[in-house]
């Protein structure tokens, strides 16, 4: 059964809510937000790059925060936290985008090596281009070589899921990458 919880940084959980939080046993960190335009940090919208920042980087902790002591209990489960490329290096006029899935990239490492005794394991997908409204493409303009569709990303990815502490989660994006770290070394 798959159950859908959104839980705001700030409220107070019901019994319902808190006994489906202790009995997850995988939890999918999947939110992003970014700026609708490129600008440099002063010339963005008032208060958007916290709320960048609240809901990549926050509402993630916070959902570990709630479902990870049931996890360590029961000594099983499995923690995704989707990343981004963008954090793997400075991405001026889009800095707060990619700080925050740099954070979120560091973040689920840390948490790796501090569980890494027992049975939770976390996970961080790093993808590429993928086709969604964050990335500026729609499944339209997908081809599955530069930018992959959003069911091909799913259905390679989930197939990592407990395996591997970082990944990007998909063989095409796998040899994109190898390819320009090939590239820079010639």
């Amino acid at each position: 059964m798959i159950i859908i919880l959104t839980v705001l940084h700030d409220e107070r959980l019901s019994d319902k809510k808190l006994t489906i939080l202790m009995s997850t046993i995988l939890l999918v960190n999947c939110v992003g937000i970014a700026p609708e335009r490129i600008a440099n940090f002063a010339e963005l919208p008032p208060n958007l790059p916290s709320k960048i920042i609240r809901v990549n980087l926050m509402s993630c902790i916070k959902m570990i925060e709630l479902i990870l002591p049931g996890m360590l209990k029961r000594d099983a489960g499995v923690i995704v936290n989707v990343s981004s490329v963008t954090g793997w290096r400075p991405l001026p006029y889009m800095s707060t985008y990619p700080a925050s899935k740099a954070a979120m990239s560091f973040f689920s490492d840390t948490l790796t090596d501090e569980f890494g005794h027992t049975n939770v394991k976390v996970n961080c997908l790093i993808p590429l281009l993928v086709a969604t409204k964050i990335a500026s493409y729609n499944e339209e303009e997908a081809n599955d070589i530069v930018v992959i569709k959003t069911e091909t990303y799913a259905r390679q990815a989930v197939r990592l899921i407990g395996n591997y502490r970082i990944s990007t989660g998909c063989l095409l994006h796998d040899i994109q990458k190898t390819d320009k770290i090939l590239s820079k070394r010639l």
